[in-house]
């Protein structure tokens, strides 16, 4: 009960230091969408398939991003955040509640909003006729992009928390960077371990792609390796990303 009555009064405190940032960024996540569901209609020959569904991440991540880069600021600087200090609770709780607002929270009401807008929009322009695909996020796995969401939130924590300056610009190079790292090398190495000089992409942990007689080739992981790794990187890295930003963390306490 002591946990959870911390929990109460950390929430508490960060909604009312924040709550005018927090209205802010709810009107300019609404009016980028509106802009952004403008433009594709506007331009909708330009546009096809899975309009929806791309407008829905460039505000997932592109706001997660923006909204951690604020949130993270009183994990980054405990010194200088009078009312974080001010309340008698340990880093894990600390660490914890940052982890609620940025991924769960902040999860739950933009999905919210991504919704409304897109109702409202289409509402408007029914008349015209649009030919626009709405999002289907919880259909076809699409959702999965939820767990990605998950690890993106807490690497940027991990960022804040190791960077002292341009903590976001740096986490997100060095996430980029991995990424090309990752998918260009793994290219180089089933071509060494396969012999196959043909083999055009691949993704990490998932699959590559090879030419035969002029067809792309798909080559995927057993299902039950590719399971362990879907259960390790979804549920496993996150608890571990989360323990190193709370050591991190009581660093910066201390």
């Amino acid at each position: 009960m002591n946990y959870i009555r911390k929990m109460i009064a950390l929430n508490r405190r960060q909604y009312l230091e924040h709550w005018q940032f927090y209205s802010l960024l709810a009107f300019a996540i609404t009016g980028l969408l509106f802009l952004l569901f403008f433009i594709t209609w506007h331009w909708q020959e330009s546009f096809s398939g899975g309009v929806g569904n791309g407008i829905f991440l460039i505000g997932l991540f592109g706001g997660g991003a923006a909204f951690s880069a604020f949130l993270y600021q009183d994990l980054r600087h405990p010194a200088k955040t009078i009312w974080l200090l001010g309340i008698i609770a340990s880093a894990g709780q600390k660490v914890m509640l940052w982890i609620i607002y940025a991924v769960f929270l902040y999860g739950v009401a933009y999905t919210i909003i991504f919704y409304l807008v897109e109702a409202l929009f289409f509402s408007i322009v029914t008349a015209s006729q649009s030919t626009m695909t709405k999002a289907n996020v919880f259909s076809n796995g699409f959702y999965s992009f939820y767990l990605i969401f998950v690890n993106f939130q807490l690497w940027l924590m991990v960022g804040s928390l190791a960077f002292h300056k341009g903590a976001l610009i740096k986490t997100l190079l060095l996430m980029v960077l991995y990424f090309i790292i990752a998918a260009t090398g793994n290219v180089v190495l089933m071509k060494a371990m396969t012999g196959e000089s043909s083999i055009t992409s691949s993704l990490p942990f998932n699959y590559f792609q090879f030419i035969h007689d002029g067809e792309n080739i798909y080559v995927y992981l057993p299902a039950n390796l590719q399971a362990l790794i879907n259960v390790s990187y979804n549920f496993l890295l996150p608890l571990f990303l989360s323990y190193i930003a709370y050591l991190k963390f009581t660093e910066k306490e201390i």
